[in-house]
């Protein structure tokens, strides 16, 4: 049981863990977005898109749905109603 307990729990610390980088390379996404020019808009959206694939690839080896989870993350962040997992305070999207 006690096995479970800790394979359990290392599960939910990497899905928290896909999650947040998920939603820091959207973060990022729309920082680049901003203020770089369409080239390198280009070239920083396809590296963030492989670091947050790298990233929900071991959430999707353990069976989970990226796809639905990719949703999840835009909803939430969008919605502003995310909380950081480090300080339990809500988020607030700042918009420039």
């Amino acid at each position: 049981k006690n096995e479970e307990y800790k394979l359990n729990k290392m599960r939910k610390f990497k899905r928290a863990q896909a999650q947040n980088q998920a939603s820091i390379a959207k973060h990022l996404n729309g920082r680049v977005i901003d203020s770089s020019s369409d080239e390198e808009n280009e070239n920083a959206i396809e590296s963030l898109q492989q670091a947050a694939n790298k990233a929900l690839s071991a959430y999707s080896v353990e069976g989970g749905d990226v796809e639905r989870t990719l949703s999840y993350l835009t909803d939430l962040f969008q919605s502003g109603g995310a909380v950081c997992l480090i300080c339990i305070s809500s988020v607030k999207r700042v918009d420039p």
